[in-house]
């Protein structure tokens, strides 16, 4: 954990992409270098760990879909795919639970991204 290194999506806002430079929360933003510093990876995983979901797993999923919707609206010209995506992938689908997983699995698939999400049975 302490080898990785974590950048903020909104501070990439008008970079194509995002180099590692060292461990910890410093990377550079391309294509005009710009130097980013973020919150490290621990601090990022902590805030997480504090975090205490109240309500059900369909709403957890309902919630970080919205998240993730919002989040798209920064895609700039990848926008476009990911709605694409999207409507491809709930077309015929008439759930809650479904919409939303395909709004995660396509933010997830156009930003090479994972986002694991925890299951409380």
């Amino acid at each position: 954990m302490k080898q990785s290194n974590f950048c903020e999506i909104a501070k990439l806002s008008g970079h194509a992409r995002y180099s590692f430079v060292s461990p910890g929360n410093r990377g550079m933003a391309h294509s005009d270098p710009t130097p980013i510093e973020s919150q490290s990876f621990e601090q990022v995983l902590d805030a997480l760990q504090d975090q205490h979901h109240r309500g059900n797993n369909l709403t957890f999923i309902s919630e970080t879909a919205e998240a993730v919707v919002g989040a798209s609206e920064q895609l700039g010209s990848l926008r476009e795919t990911y709605d694409s995506l999207t409507e491809s992938l709930f077309q015929d689908a008439n759930s809650k639970l479904a919409k939303s997983l395909a709004e995660i699995y396509a933010f997830q698939f156009v930003c090479n991204v994972k986002l694991l999400i925890g299951y409380e049975g």
